[in-house]
């Protein structure tokens, strides 16, 4: 199950009724169409998820909007540092991690949910604690911020990028299981697992 849309234009988007609520969506298709496509595929991933896991149309659809929305605090990094090939310097590593909490607080005015921001402000937590921006751990981790630590890395060890190798499905999947119950929520990994291969 993929989505590649790195062809869809502004204008593609721009008729939409809840134009309003999707906005930071659309400024980051210009801002990084990689980006953009990117979290398409991870809102269409983290709906099945949900979906394999019971939930109700509304938490399927808030699901949906999170994982369009998660990386909208990219629009304050420089496209040239989120396409760079080479090695990040410290001062761009820290742009580059600041992003979730800047994806908190750009929707902080809008009719989005404590849910959706609190996963965006919680997406590259690590279960152990050696995530950021705030390195909690455990409990303290929403269940939805768990789900998209997991779509997320995902997508992004099977995507082409300038900057990385590309992971095939299996590896990606290894790699989430070789790191539960580290990074990543060890039952939720099992469901991911089980879904991907359903998709397969």
């Amino acid at each position: 199950m993929r989505s590649y849309i790195e062809d869809v234009s502004y204008e593609d988007l721009s008729g939409l009724a809840l134009l309003q609520r999707y906005r930071p969506l659309l400024e980051l298709l210009k801002h990084d169409t990689a980006t953009f496509a990117h979290s398409v595929r991870v809102a269409e991933w983290l709906k099945r998820l949900g979906m394999k896991q019971g939930m109700h149309q509304v938490q399927q659809q808030e699901l949906f909007d999170l994982g369009l929305l998660h990386d909208v605090g990219k629009l304050l990094i420089p496209s040239t540092i989120l396409n760079k090939t080479a090695s990040l310097s410290d001062g761009e590593w820290v742009q580059v991690k600041d992003h979730p909490l800047n994806g908190y607080r750009i929707l902080q005015n809008g009719s989005y949910s404590t849910a959706i921001r609190m996963a965006i402000l919680q997406h590259h937590e690590n279960l152990d604690g050696s995530g950021y921006p705030a390195g909690v751990k455990g409990n303290m981790i929403t269940h939805y911020a768990r789900m998209l630590r997991i779509v997320d890395s995902y997508d992004a060890m099977t995507t082409i990028r300038t900057y990385k190798e590309v992971l095939s499905e299996e590896e990606a999947l290894e790699e989430l299981e070789h790191k539960a119950g580290v990074y990543f929520d060890q039952d939720l990994v099992g469901v991911f697992h089980e879904m991907v291969r359903g998709c397969s």
